[in-house]
């Protein structure tokens, strides 16, 4: 299978996804799907007027870096009514409202505004919840990176069952050298981990890649030779990456693919849904029935699904799965 090029560039242990340095791991990027980059698209704007669209394929903002969010502002007359540039006008509290603009927790018959249960806020024209939802985390347009979750409103890592977190970055304390064992448990330089023990030299049948000792027969990342990484759905047999699909998922066209939800793939490979259809148990519909809720184009079943576990973008930790709506 002819592997595609990696998205990210790496540097001592750092990778760069377009203008900032992020932490990674991992040199594969995941999605929610299985398959392909997330594709996110922000929007550049001076004195409340939209200038610019770009797009980005591996970073995400995050509040963690960029501190609280500025006060809303709206256009307060036009450019043709002044003789000259728009005046923007901080917005009223939106926890407070008021007879004109509506409390956003309530509703207001004037703006249409929803009405959120408890311990939900309007972001984007619906309800969600802050403490889980990852494009909201702690507020409204505060998306976590892709590498994190949403934990009680602050973003956290999430880390495979096999590592742990150190500093800022999800780690191996077996085979990592500068956390061999534990975190801040750095090697030699002349040292290697294995097993999370600092050894001088690495053991037979394992190879050195990225000061690492590997075995390039089974290892995702050092597949067949040293920075040979597999795709997100194949794993490394005798030194070849082989599509291996879980439970539930089904080949197509080199890619696992779920079809009771994939719209583009729709009860079998070819079967795509049209015009504003979704998938829903292997059938195009119109909308998505029972239970069931719209996620991503994806009819998903909340209580159950570990991507949208209660509601849209609420995934759960790689450690938990999602049952009757809650990590656990």
């Amino acid at each position: 299978m002819v592997r595609g090029p990696k998205i990210e560039t790496e540097l001592a242990g750092v990778r760069s996804c377009g203008y900032d340095w992020v932490m990674r791991s991992s040199d594969k990027v995941r999605s929610s799907s299985g398959s392909g980059r997330r594709r996110y698209q922000w929007l550049v704007y001076v004195m409340g007027l939209e200038l610019v669209t770009f797009e980005t394929s591996c970073r995400e903002l995050n509040p963690d870096f960029l501190g609280p969010a500025p006060p809303a502002t709206t256009l307060s007359t036009s450019a043709s009514e002044t003789g000259g540039g728009a005046t923007a006008s901080t917005a009223p509290d939106a926890t407070t409202g008021d007879a004109t603009t509506g409390d956003a927790t309530t509703g207001d018959a004037t703006t249409g505004a929803p009405e959120c249960p408890e311990g939900q806020v309007e972001c984007d024209d619906g309800c969600i919840n802050p403490e889980v939802n990852i494009k909201h985390c702690g507020g409204c347009d505060q998306p976590c990176l892709i590498t994190h979750v949403c934990v009680d409103g602050t973003c956290a890592l999430n880390c495979a069952f096999d590592e742990q977190v150190c500093g800022l970055a999800c780690v191996d304390p077996l085979a990592d050298a500068d956390h061999c064992g534990g975190c801040d448990q750095p090697c030699a330089l002349i040292e290697y981990c294995v097993g999370g023990v600092c050894v001088g030299q690495c053991p037979p049948g394992t190879s050195e890649c990225a000061n690492a000792c590997v075995n390039v027969d089974t290892s995702p990342e050092h597949c067949g030779g040293c920075d040979l990484p597999c795709g997100d759905d194949e794993a490394c047999v005798a030194g070849e990456c082989v599509l291996t699909c879980e439970q539930g998922l089904s080949e197509c066209d080199g890619e696992c693919v779920d079809f009771l939800s994939d719209k583009y793939h729709c009860g079998a490979c070819e079967t795509l849904c049209g015009g504003m259809t979704v998938c829903a148990d292997g059938i195009c519909v119109e909308e998505c029935p029972g239970n069931m809720i719209l996620c991503e184009a994806q009819c998903v079943n909340p209580n159950t699904n570990n991507d949208h576990c209660g509601g849209c973008f609420q995934p759960c930790l790689d450690q938990l799965n999602c049952a009757g709506g809650q990590c656990k």
